[in-house]
């Protein structure tokens, strides 16, 4: 009796950290899509009224997608992320211009990227975040299920640690959300 007292409490609190009883993994299983475009991949899903999306790059300097741009960057909704020795940095951007980006926040817009993480790995980058499909701030556009949108993927040359540095290769591709 006294052995399933200790160890079913463990047991359950063991469960809880890993996830066992809790939020979903938006990461998970389930329906992925991908696509793959000048050697960077990306995968997405849709999470209920969120997006799940995992970008892997071959750089391991800044990585980034840009959703629904007009044109170049313009008014896409941009996130861009990198690691370095500190771990992962993600940011939410809008296109200012054709050229240029600048974050959310220092618009007066808001944040909206959550679940965020980040791995570099030999020669690559993978960055893993969520946005919701309609944030409502002025900086993001909204995302349907079902529609067809293009999509910027980009990278910085190797060690480009930052959200700033020119980019080494960008292309743009459509795909379903």
């Amino acid at each position: 009796m006294k052995v399933r007292e200790i160890w079913f409490p463990s047991l359950v609190a063991l469960m809880l950290l890993l996830g066992g009883c809790g939020e979903d993994d938006p990461f998970g299983p389930g329906d992925w899509h991908s696509a793959q475009s000048s050697g960077i991949a990306l995968e997405w899903k849709v999470d209920g009224d969120d997006l799940a999306v995992r970008l892997t790059a071959p750089s391991t300097g800044w990585i980034a997608v840009g959703f629904d741009p007009e044109s170049g960057m313009r008014n896409a909704n941009i996130i861009i992320g990198y690691v370095d020795d500190d771990g992962h940095h993600l940011r939410d951007d809008f296109g200012t211009s054709q050229s240029s980006h600048m974050s959310d926040l220092s618009l007066g817009g808001f944040d909206d990227v959550t679940h965020e993480d980040g791995y570099e790995e030999g020669d690559e980058t993978q960055i893993e975040f969520v946005i919701p499909l309609d944030s409502e701030d002025i900086y993001d556009k909204p995302l349907s299920e079902g529609l067809t949108y293009t999509v910027l993927l980009a990278y910085g040359e190797d060690g480009a640690d930052d959200f700033e540095s020119q980019h080494e290769l960008c292309t743009s591709m459509e795909i379903e959300i």
